[in-house]
């Protein structure tokens, strides 16, 4: 990690967080790994910090933070990520996933606020849509191909795109 490797920093930041190597402040050390990672350029970083900033670990759940991670992970997964390759395409399955949820709480926080607003409510359920559509197409093609691991995933991409389906459809 130290030598600029960002799938190491990843990787080491995932052990971390799960606790597979001790450390007196896990969270914290996953955090500093995942940062470093994202500054690395992996998208996986950027995904996972998102995930710790959504489940509030390290610091007080914000779902405005993890958004802002998710939306840098799905840049740098468009910027250096092959949707043809079989070790791509879980990890963008998952940041498209992530994207959804990202997109259902803004329209959530829409709804909260009162937006009156019909068409910037459609747009965001439709952002969602797309979202959970391509990870739920992802996630078939990746439990398709042998990894059963992201079944999980296309359920959730499923359920997400029938929350977020408008009447149009």
């Amino acid at each position: 990690m130290e030598l600029g490797d960002a799938q190491c920093a990843t990787n080491l930041g995932v052990m971390y967080l799960y606790g597979h190597v001790p450390a007196q402040d896990p969270d914290f050390a996953a955090a500093a790994c995942f940062e470093r990672g994202e500054q690395l350029g992996s998208a996986g970083s950027a995904c996972y910090l998102g995930d710790m900033h959504r489940d509030g670990r390290g610091w007080p759940p914000d779902h405005d933070a993890a958004a802002d991670c998710y939306e840098r992970a799905y840049e740098l997964c468009k910027e250096q990520m092959d949707l043809d390759n079989a070790h791509d395409q879980p990890i963008i399955a998952l940041i498209h996933l992530r994207m959804g949820q990202a997109a259902e709480w803004e329209l959530a926080d829409l709804r909260r606020a009162g937006s009156l607003n019909a068409d910037a409510c459609h747009v965001v359920r439709e952002r969602a849509y797309r979202h959970y559509h391509a990870a739920y197409a992802l996630a078939v093609r990746t439990v398709e191909s042998g990894l059963r691991m992201y079944s999980k995933e296309a359920a959730i991409a499923a359920n997400g795109m029938e929350r977020t389906c408008g009447e149009e459809r």
